[in-house]
């Protein structure tokens, strides 16, 4: 849904993210990744 100023926005009143990729697949704009890229690359120490 569009919130002020036109940019994308999220009511989590309508309803919760089930993380279901489906806002992803219809957004045109690039902000997000593709699911099979690593969040980030740094890793810890076991």
């Amino acid at each position: 849904m569009k919130g002020s100023g036109g940019y994308p926005s999220i009511d989590f009143e309508k309803g919760e993210c089930t993380f279901c990729e489906g806002c992803a697949s219809v957004c045109p704009e690039p902000i997000f990744r593709a699911t099979d890229e690593a969040p980030w690359e740094i890793k810890g120490y076991n």
